[in-house]
């Protein structure tokens, strides 16, 4: 009996040290979070034909958090049609690019250039680190372009 005893105190002392032990692995995966800079991504591009909708004048790049908070980074653009942003996203995102593409995907680190001729409005040409992604997204999209022109929304 004494036996038995022994056995299940040595086996309780084992599972705790191992949950134990889980819960310190978890701390320092996120311990280090603030010290650490996201790293930035930037995306840049130039707009031709822009003089078709002269009042459109300004980009934006929305992050949307699971919360619902939103931050904007805005890019006006002159003459010439260029833009240029640079975002910390914390992961891999999908980001609001206003008024050129309801949605492209972004992650940390990459450098992304766009393209959008206005005389064309369906077809958005990317290169760069995540371009064969969103130029595939971009031409799936494009197809239904009249259907869902419109962001939509979340309830």
């Amino acid at each position: 009996m004494k036996s038995k005893i022994t056995f299940f105190l040595l086996i309780s002392i084992f599972l705790f040290s191992c949950s134990k032990e889980k819960t310190k692995e978890k701390v320092s995966l996120f311990s280090g979070i603030e010290n650490n800079p996201r790293e930035k991504a930037i995306i840049t591009g130039k707009i031709k034909n822009h003089d078709l909708y002269p009042h459109v004048n300004l980009l934006e790049v929305k992050l949307i958090d699971f919360d619902g908070a939103e931050t904007v980074y805005s890019s006006p653009f002159g003459e010439e049609g260029v833009f240029y942003f640079e975002i910390y996203p914390f992961t891999i995102r999908e980001v609001s690019f206003y008024p050129i593409e309801d949605r492209i995907v972004i992650s940390p680190g990459d450098s992304l250039y766009i393209e959008k001729d206005l005389n064309d409005i369906a077809k958005t040409t990317f290169s760069g680190t995540s371009g064969e992604l969103n130029n595939a997204i971009s031409e799936f999209r494009s197809q239904y372009l009249g259907r869902y022109s419109e962001p939509y929304q979340l309830s």
